[in-house]
């Protein structure tokens, strides 16, 4: 059997500041709902929540049925677990980061001692990225950052 989440939510409104009380009787009957918080804003004296991102609105993973209706206003419909994710704040309160590069990708570096050489891309690294730099007939691995390389639209 397998464990892997649904690939769609289904997205429902809900009263405004009764999102966690809709998501409450969600779980009491097996469904797993989500409330987006704002964790980068203090918690509420009395809720002792953080503020929803987005007020009035819960995702589930299956469709309300009738015993659910105190708090749910109306379906709004299936969505993707990327389109929820835009309604979640990252800590920092950036929207998520896009990684513009992926493992096969050819660049250029731009910046340092290996400037203006080609290089594969293998994968991603704590401190940047890790390609392949072609050199006098031999590769070598080195670590590049984000800013000291650009996409390349041909292989060298």
């Amino acid at each position: 059997m397998s464990t892997t989440k649904p690939k769609m939510l289904h997205l429902h409104r809900v009263r405004s500041n009764f999102e966690g009380d809709a998501a409450t009787e969600a779980r009491r009957t097996g469904n797993k709902s989500y409330v987006s918080r704002d964790r980068t804003r203090k918690r509420s004296p009395f809720t002792r929540k953080h503020p929803a991102t987005a007020p009035g609105y819960i995702a589930c993973e299956r469709r309300y049925s009738a015993p659910f209706h105190q708090h749910v206003g109306e379906y709004l419909g299936a969505v993707s677990r990327e389109e929820i994710g835009r309604l979640y704040v990252r800590k920092d309160g950036l929207p998520p980061a896009v990684d513009p590069f992926e493992a096969g990708d050819y660049v250029i570096v731009s910046k340092g001692p290996f400037a203006d050489f080609t290089a594969e891309v293998v994968g991603k690294s704590k401190k940047g990225w890790l390609a392949d730099v072609k050199m006098f007939g031999r590769e070598c691995r080195v670590s590049l950052s984000t800013e000291s390389m650009r996409k390349s639209k041909r292989p060298p």
